[in-house]
């Protein structure tokens, strides 16, 4: 049994929830028998196969960081039926990508104070190297200000 390659963004998790198998059989009187009994990779169901990504297959070790994963599937177990006996664990292929950190909380700051633009790429670091003269700071909130309103005597915030 072979899954399809599988990709996801860096989510901070080495689980794959993307389980498509695209191929029964390594050889083609494997793939004959099989389709002869109505058996077909995308009849596969994914309930009960759990997956994630990782290094290495014969000593796998989970992997959540950006980059080329092995990805193990396990659970596989009977679900072809009774009829036929799959190995409970596979492996197949798959790649984390990096994840771009939201500039939204944060901002970076000119030496004047000004906000400059501000971008990182997750490298798996929490580092960022600022430009001279440059500062991060939390985003400045606006204040609240209110104003009264002699029909209604309601007060309103404006932004």
């Amino acid at each position: 049994m072979k899954f399809a390659d599988v990709t996801k963004v860096y989510d901070g998790t080495a689980i794959n929830t993307d389980i498509t198998a695209n191929d029964l059989g390594d050889t083609a009187v494997d793939k004959a028998v099989l389709q002869d009994d109505g058996k077909s990779a995308s009849a596969i169901s994914a309930t009960g196969i759990t997956s994630r990504y990782g290094n290495g297959t014969a000593a796998f070790a989970e992997n959540r960081n950006a980059g080329s994963r092995s990805v193990e599937y396990v659970g596989l177990a009977g679900v072809l039926g009774t009829n036929y006996a799959v190995d409970n664990k596979q492996y197949g292929k798959g790649t984390i990508t990096r994840r771009r950190i939201d500039p939204s909380g944060f901002q970076v700051r000119k030496a004047d104070g000004t906000i400059a633009d501000a971008s990182k790429v997750y490298d798996g670091t929490d580092l960022s190297d600022l430009p001279t003269g440059r500062r991060l700071s939390r985003p400045r909130r606006r204040a609240a200000i209110q104003a009264s309103l002699p029909m209604t005597r309601a007060r309103l915030p404006l932004s």
